[in-house]
């Protein structure tokens, strides 16, 4: 008997045979679920990344958020191991912007998961440790100990990292802070009381942030001077400088292979700016507590009296090494670059109907307006007649455009009306 098929029915056979068919086994429940039960075993987390399952940005996130959701199930061993694969992994995960959701983003957002919620009193011979043990625990995996390899602040801004590591640790200690609301409590404790056993880890959180992220701060801006203020290198040319390649990650992953060359030089052009703004405030940034999070800029280089001299030398590395034309003929780029990357939206200013524009305070968020007012006055002149060999170029940042040959104009007039502001001969002595 032969089986007939009219119109109708055959359209609708290609929609019969795709509900049928069976789904690629990286869209499984079952594939993560399986991986996952295998490294609460105790397989290696990176010999199974690098498999050719794992192929794709989608399945590495797929992964990690099917671990992060059984956190409290890791032991001490099994949460250092995966913290250690994830730091391991960020180079292979693009450094795009891409709004605060990318996989290398969300990946340091899971390592403060990890520290917050793994079962770090379950060890892996079956012994547990107190509340006290697990604080310090965490506070050793942050900053390091003698004889442990793992410090989390120091690995993710190792030498091949280059200046991109810089945002992944800015980022981590941003999310760190008590007034983000994470409600990470165990971490929290962690950092207060390994700075004072005897702190209130309850109370008013603008006060508790003071005190839970001073260590941090200090101990991070330690590490940014001893490589690039001591050696007065330039960050923002060494970022500049990066190959494009370190912004793009694993070649391997299929998201990344399918990109266009124009999409991506847009891509890393956004990410640039992004990194630099994002590592320079949060490092020069003095505002007290906030929802927004404590700056390193907040405390002194050491002790408790919080001065806000790291503000003060973070100010001095800019102005004297990284947009001082006398180190580098280049240098006012860097910084008409970090003005045009500042700029506010209008709605917010009296010209309502212009986008984002140049106002004093938006390029003295961060940048000190005596130190600024003293730089033009010397040097303005000079970054005038250097800004016209770049008239084509560009400055992406995620909220707009802004172009040389444009913005310059008014980003000057900003400045020239800053030098009639402040009293120049008192700035200099």
């Amino acid at each position: 008997m032969n089986l007939r098929l009219d119109t109708k029915t055959l359209k609708l056979w290609p929609n019969f045979i795709d509900h049928y068919t069976k789904p690629e086994i990286q869209k499984t429940f079952s594939f993560y679920n399986t991986a996952i039960n295998r490294v609460l075993g105790g397989a290696d987390i990176r010999l199974i990344l690098a498999s050719d399952d794992f192929d794709s940005i989608d399945t590495h996130e797929q992964f990690w958020s099917m671990l992060i959701s059984k956190a409290r199930q890791l032991d001490e061993k099994t949460a250092c191991e995966a913290i250690k694969a994830i730091i391991q992994e960020l180079p292979n995960y693009p450094s795009l912007s891409d709004n605060g959701q990318g996989l290398r983003h969300r990946s340091i957002h899971s390592i403060i998961l990890i520290l917050a919620k793994a079962n770090w009193a379950k060890l892996s011979d079956g012994r547990r440790q107190n509340t006290k043990a697990c604080n310090q625990k965490i506070a050793q995996l942050i900053f390091g100990k003698k004889n442990n390899h793992l410090s989390i602040i120091r690995s993710l801004i190792i030498q091949e990292r280059g200046a991109i590591g810089w945002k992944d640790l800015m980022l981590f200690r941003l999310l760190c802070s008590i007034a983000r609301g994470g409600q990470i409590f165990n971490l929290y404790d962690a950092l207060i009381l390994d700075q004072d056993p005897n702190a209130e880890t309850t109370g008013a959180v603008d006060k508790l942030e003071i005190l839970e992220m001073r260590k941090i701060s200090q101990a991070i801006f330690t590490l940014f001077k001893l490589e690039y203020i001591d050696k007065q290198k330039n960050f923002l040319c060494i970022l500049d400088e990066t190959p494009k390649e370190m912004f793009l990650g694993d070649r391997r992953f299929k998201e990344i292979r399918f990109k266009t060359k124009m999409e991506t030089n847009r891509d890393i052009n956004e990410a640039k700016t992004s990194i630099k703004s994002f590592v320079i405030y949060q490092l020069s940034n003095k505002a007290a507590s906030s929802r927004a999070g404590i700056g390193c800029g907040y405390y002194d280089e050491s002790g408790e009296y919080d001065n806000h001299n790291i503000s003060v030398l973070m100010n001095r590395y800019l102005f004297d090494i990284c947009f001082n034309p006398e180190k580098n003929a280049k240098n006012p780029i860097y910084f008409l670059d970090y003005c045009l990357s500042n700029f506010s939206d209008s709605y917010f200013t009296e010209q309502t109907d212009k986008g984002y524009v140049p106002t004093l305070d938006s390029l003295t968020s961060v940048l000190d307006k005596n130190m600024l007012a003293k730089y033009w006055g010397k040097y303005g002149s000079t970054v005038k007649e250097t800004a016209q060999s770049y008239l084509d170029r560009e400055v992406v940042s995620v909220n707009y455009i802004a172009f040389y040959k444009d913005d310059l104009n008014s980003t000057f007039e900003v400045l020239d009306k800053l030098i009639k502001e402040v009293n120049l001969d008192k700035v200099i002595h």
